[in-house]
């Protein structure tokens, strides 16, 4: 329960830190691309987040013998 806890605070709270970035020269172009094809794309948006603090935390909850993954996270 104290890992769910933890990726809950991590996730859900509003006091999280974070920055808003212009995106770069290649990914506007992929996206003028898409919207040059005339059916479109699925893509409706692009988020990037860092998840390196879930990652560690998922480690050493592995090495204290709890079978934890990464994708098991993303889908709870």
């Amino acid at each position: 329960m104290e890992l769910f806890a933890f990726m809950y605070k991590s996730i859900y709270l509003t006091d999280m830190k974070y920055e808003v970035k212009k995106l770069t020269p290649f990914r506007l172009l992929s996206i003028y691309a898409y919207d040059a094809i005339k059916k479109g794309h699925n893509m409706f948006a692009l988020i990037e987040l860092d998840v390196t603090d879930i990652r560690q935390k998922l480690r050493s909850q592995r090495k204290e013998g709890h079978n934890t993954s990464f994708f098991g996270f993303l889908l709870s």
